[in-house]
């Protein structure tokens, strides 16, 4: 199949996803602790759910789009390759 032959959706890539979600969230989490605003805070700002990004947060959900991390990023007075976890991570 093609995505398989060009490793789209396989079940590997899934299970690489979800730690790489996890260290992401984590990383939004302790910055917006460090600029000490609430989760409510940062959905305001970015007009992204509240839920959603709890969920971000604890690495169960996807950033939808780049424009989304950018304002998540900009929420918390920082850039996003700041909150990118370092492959040493």
């Amino acid at each position: 199949m093609y995505a398989e032959d060009h490793g789209i959706g396989t079940m590997k890539n899934l299970k690489d996803l979800v730690p790489r979600r996890k260290k992401l969230g984590h990383r939004i989490r302790a910055r917006r602790e460090e600029v000490q605003k609430t989760s409510e805070e940062v959905s305001a700002i970015t007009q992204i759910p509240f839920e959603q990004i709890q969920q971000i947060e604890k690495g169960l959900a996807p950033i939808d789009t780049a424009t989304e991390f950018i304002d998540i990023a900009q929420a918390l007075e920082t850039t996003p390759d700041q909150l990118l976890p370092d492959s040493r991570d």
